[in-house]
């Protein structure tokens, strides 16, 4: 009984933890997986222009 007591606002910092950490993904991750994709493509062109022609 006692324990979860104890337990509480460590479970609270956890939930809120895993709530900014969620947000953090569902806003970021998409530009983050975006910039990746827009550098891959970059890089690709770029080697294909000087070691093309």
């Amino acid at each position: 009984m006692g324990n979860s007591v104890i337990l509480k606002p460590l479970k609270g910092d956890n939930t809120l933890e895993d709530a900014f950490n969620s947000m953090v993904e569902d806003i970021l991750w998409p530009y983050v997986m975006k910039a990746l994709k827009n550098t891959r493509t970059l890089i690709r062109a770029t080697t294909e222009h000087f070691f093309v022609e």
